[in-house]
């Protein structure tokens, strides 16, 4: 009886996990996205991106990495979707993601342009200036689930 009690529970909490209403941000290129609340499928096409999650504490729901992502040593043992400039978009598709996240700057529009085609949902960063990397901590860290986490990375860069 405890057992199913316990399973039952498990059953409950799961679908008020999944039950989480969307969040619509706003990325650097100025586009409205609309993402879960705390993305549990995230594949990251930049090396930046792919640390940022890890400092922001969301690395264990990395699905899927560019070959160059190799920090910290655990990124190096994600699933691979290609290059930054050519991203397998079958393999990525495959993963699932509830989240990608791309560069303005290391990213093809194409890229992009595909994915929101595919209906995944896309966040794309710019950091071309200092003051960018501050603003991408809080975005993502909004994006991610992690908002605190984001802020206190920028906090300490600023």
């Amino acid at each position: 009886m405890l057992l199913r009690c316990q399973f039952v529970l498990c059953l409950i909490a799961t679908a008020a996990l999944s039950a989480a209403p969307p969040q619509t941000l706003t990325d650097h290129l100025g586009r409205r996205v609309t993402l879960p609340e705390r993305p549990q499928r995230i594949v990251s096409l930049a090396p930046s991106l792919t640390e940022t999650l890890y400092a922001l504490g969301a690395g264990d729901r990395l699905v899927g990495v560019t070959n160059y992502c190799d920090y910290p040593a655990d990124a190096q043992t994600k699933p691979k979707v290609g290059d930054m400039l050519n991203p397998n978009l079958e393999r990525i598709t495959a993963m699932h993601p509830d989240l990608v996240l791309i560069t303005k700057e290391g990213n093809r529009r194409d890229t992009l342009t595909a994915l929101e085609h595919l209906n995944i949902p896309t966040f794309a960063v710019e950091t071309e200036r200092l003051d960018d990397i501050s603003r991408m901590f809080r975005d993502v860290g909004r994006a991610v689930g992690e908002a605190a986490a984001g802020a206190n990375l920028a906090a300490a860069l600023d």
